[in-house]
């Protein structure tokens, strides 16, 4: 049987790696680590060029962690249908 599959977006790796003091911040923060560790095992992760772009291009002290972290991920490819999908979220600003 083959594992359920997670795109992991910026959001999840950078969370990881937080270091403010927002309480619900935090709190996200728990619950991804818990996650990562214990329920990681059991899916299929994958990232994409865009997450690791986003990730590179932050400027915070945990950066290379969280670069090293999305690059160990297989990435999905890159086909036309999904950058015709991104470029319409973003003309509809619905992503920045």
């Amino acid at each position: 049987m083959s594992k359920p599959t997670v795109y992991v977006d910026t959001n999840i790796v950078s969370i990881r790696y937080y270091r403010g003091a927002d309480p619900l911040a935090l709190k996200e923060q728990l619950a991804t680590r818990e996650w990562w560790k214990q329920e990681r095992p059991f899916f299929r992760l994958l990232a994409s060029l865009a997450v690791e772009r986003e990730v590179a291009g932050g400027d915070y002290s945990a950066k290379e962690r969280a670069l090293a972290d999305v690059c160990r991920l297989p990435y999905l490819p890159y086909l036309p249908a999904v950058l015709d999908i991104r470029d319409k979220l973003l003309s509809a600003h619905v992503v920045p």
